[in-house]
């Protein structure tokens, strides 16, 4: 028994090492104590930070790609204007509906800069449960990507309505949605005007519950707790840095990934490696091959892990 106890010298040791991140430390918990909800901050003005003081800097890898800040802060504004032509202003919602891929990224900071309010959709759900969550959220436009659209497709309305369905996608889009990619051709990459007139005490998300014991609940999330949680968990907690690669294998229409990990990622100005889907299989070779420092999990997430054969 008395070599599990904790003994003052591990306690020291422990200290010693933590030490020298001090300052970030403390930096995250100032930064979190100063935060208001009528501050002229948002997730959109973080990224536009970024791809301005760090252009060239891996924002984003996925499946042997990479995305610098400037190349994602760029798509995202173009997305952005996609949006505010098909009448998105501040405070509207708008559903998103991918599996992982950069694209979710992307769209999601397009809507936010705007002012609106992403309901980021279960792909997992359908009919019933996926079409709650659509009336909860009352979007005036969804984004879905080429691999969900036969989940949107059984929980949409049979009736015409006035909501606008953008495809993201190869190829020609299906009945009734636009094709994203043809819609952001010759598009400018400047940030939309409305980026300076977001406030922190401003919603951003819709985040669902699964919906085990029931149908999906939301909860809304605003700038405000995304950014002292994204500084609470990347620098007070994890003490990432810019040079750090944090992987994230979990999806992102939860929190754990979308607030946590993008949050922790964003405010070192770090690199974000996503995955698909958690694969204890693959795990540990896509740490290896994204030369990641640090990884999110949830749950049974190492239980699963610890027992693969080393």
């Amino acid at each position: 028994m008395d070599s599990q106890r904790i003994r003052a010298t591990d306690v020291a040791r422990a200290a010693a090492r933590v030490l020298p991140d001090f300052p970030r430390m403390l930096r995250g918990a100032l930064a979190m104590s100063w935060m208001g909800a009528d501050s002229a901050q948002s997730i959109g003005l973080l990224l536009e930070q970024r791809a301005r003081e760090m252009p060239h800097k891996v924002a984003l890898l996925f499946e042997g790609e990479s995305w610098s800040y400037r190349e994602l802060n760029a798509h995202a504004n173009r997305i952005a204007s996609v949006l505010r032509e098909c009448g998105v202003r501040r405070g509207d919602a708008v559903g998103i509906l991918f599996e992982n891929r950069p694209a979710v990224l992307a769209c999601v900071a397009a809507v936010v800069k705007l002012g609106a309010v992403t309901g980021m959709l279960n792909p997992n759900q359908r009919n019933d449960a996926l079409q709650h969550s659509l009336n909860i959220i009352a979007a005036r436009v969804i984004i879905v990507g080429e691999e969900c659209v036969t989940a949107l497709e059984g929980a949409l309305p049979r009736k015409k309505t006035a909501l606008t369905l953008l495809w993201e996608g190869e190829g020609t889009a299906p009945p009734r949605m636009k094709n994203l990619r043809t819609l952001l051709r010759g598009r400018s990459a400047a940030a939309p005007r409305a980026v300076r007139e977001v406030r922190l005490g401003d919603p951003c998300f819709f985040i669902f519950t699964s919906g085990t014991t029931g149908l999906p609940k939301a909860a809304v999330m605003t700038h405000l707790r995304w950014m002292r949680s994204a500084w609470g968990m990347g620098q007070t907690a994890m003490r990432l840095r810019a040079e750090d690669v944090l992987y994230c294998p979990l999806p992102f229409y939860h929190n754990n990934a979308l607030t946590l990990a993008w949050g922790a990622v964003l405010v070192a100005g770090a690199s974000l490696a996503m995955a698909p889907r958690f694969s204890a299989t693959r795990f540990w070779s896509d740490i290896r091959s994204t030369r990641a420092t640090a990884f999110v999990y949830i749950g049974e997430l190492c239980r699963y892990l610890l027992n693969r054969p080393p």
